[in-house]
């Protein structure tokens, strides 16, 4: 499996094992977002959310790029984003939230895509168009 690959890497930045905390997320949440991105047979990034309880707004709780130069690198952030937004359609939320961002340049980044930064529930917001 890519994923168990991508763990043992040591340019990973996160400690979060895809493998064995997939299975709980799956799991405890199973109304939820998923998302690999691949190109040709490597694995450039996986991605887990969930709508809220209402529904109402989608969460992703996790994102990570593959700690490897892939040539989707810079499309990561894009082309997940289109997916959630199809899938928050689908289910008619109208906020798409990307929650804890693991550090002020990565909350920067996604500010400069168009989401803003709650400090009191640490995500980036946005509304679906």
């Amino acid at each position: 499996m890519q994923a168990k690959s991508c763990n043992d890497s040591p340019l990973r930045k996160l400690d979060w094992d895809w493998s064995r905390e997939y299975d709980l997320y799956s799991f405890t949440n199973p109304k939820r977002f998923e998302l690999s991105i691949w190109h040709r047979h490597q694995l450039c990034a996986l991605s887990l959310g969930r709508p809220t309880w209402s529904g109402a707004r989608l969460r992703l709780d996790s994102l990570e790029a593959a700690p490897h130069n892939h040539p989707l690198r810079a499309k990561i952030l894009p082309l997940t984003l289109l997916a959630l937004e199809e899938y928050a359609e689908q289910i008619g939320a109208h906020e798409i939230r990307i929650m804890k961002p693991v550090n002020e340049k990565v909350r920067d980044y996604y500010s400069s895509k168009g989401f803003t930064y709650n400090s009191c529930g640490d995500y980036c917001w946005g509304s679906i168009v």
